[in-house]
């Protein structure tokens, strides 16, 4: 059989096996799933309307991501509070991997882009331990020594009116 047999046929069984496995949604071509139903402009309208129209749990296609979404504040509490462990991780996205995954500044430790587990756990009782009240309280001598000579600097710098270094001087200190 010819190439132009075995495309079509590929194509139906695809569009046949997409949808199945995902909760009821609007009609979903393949390949390019609900992308084009999306509105730019207040998409939250679009999702209120499907939400009458399939149901208040429903699913979405957009182009090879599934999205689950749940339309009444009750079903996304009952969801948050029984099965917060099936639903709390990060959809896979390739930026993710680069930010969190790959970066030598890191060490693969960002907590944005991480998956939920064990090493996003470690992290983030790390972050709260060291950005809580208590901890932020002792930094302050700190920020207050670094403040002073940081607010002279930047002075000299208006006062000489070189913007370049004065860019530059900003950068340093935001950056670290």
């Amino acid at each position: 059989m010819s190439l132009a047999v075995y495309a079509p046929l590929a194509v139906l069984v695809a569009a046949a096996t997409y949808s199945l496995h995902y909760t009821p949604g609007p009609p979903t071509p393949p390949i390019i799933g609900n992308l084009h139903l999306l509105p730019k402009e207040k998409p939250h309208l679009q999702f209120q309307t499907w939400a009458k129209e399939c149901g208040p749990v429903y699913s979405l296609i957009l182009g090879t991501k599934a999205m689950i979404v749940l339309s009444p504040n009750q079903a996304i509490k009952d969801l948050l509070d029984k099965r917060s462990g099936n639903c709390s991780s990060r959809p896979d996205l390739h930026l993710g991997q680069i930010a969190s995954g790959a970066s030598e500044v890191s060490g693969g430790l960002r907590m944005l882009f991480r998956p939920y587990g064990d090493t996003w756990r470690m992290i983030r009782n790390i972050v709260h331990n060291n950005l809580n009240i208590k901890a932020a309280r002792t930094y302050a001598p700190y920020q207050e020594l670094e403040n002073k000579p940081m607010l002279v600097g930047f002075l000299d710098l208006v006062r000489a009116q070189d913007g370049e270094k004065f860019s530059d001087a900003l950068a340093g200190y935001v950056s670290g």
